[in-house]
């Protein structure tokens, strides 16, 4: 059994983003599973530390942060938090 590892890059909350949806695709494509090993930076690591922490699904995962960013990240216009709404 090979071992196959992710790594995530740092950026901020667009790393975060980024990661969440990295994340969603290769368990769509039945990926996510086959990874041995999940390595990250800065953002993404938010985003890897609250689905590790949590026992959340990754849907449910993406739920919350972008409820979170929406809610509470930083002043964002209403077109900010739905064009994040609709990315995750």
């Amino acid at each position: 059994i090979p071992s196959i590892a992710l790594v995530c890059s740092g950026g901020g909350y667009r790393a975060m983003l980024g990661s969440l949806g990295a994340f969603s695709a290769f368990e769509e494509i039945g990926l996510f599973d086959t990874f041995s090993y999940i390595s990250a930076l800065s953002g993404s690591t938010w985003a890897l530390g609250v689905l590790m922490a949590t026992g959340m699904t990754i849907a449910q995962t993406k739920k919350y942060i972008c409820d979170q960013i929406t809610r509470s990240f930083y002043r964002l216009s209403k077109w900010e938090k739905n064009d994040i709404s609709h990315a995750l």
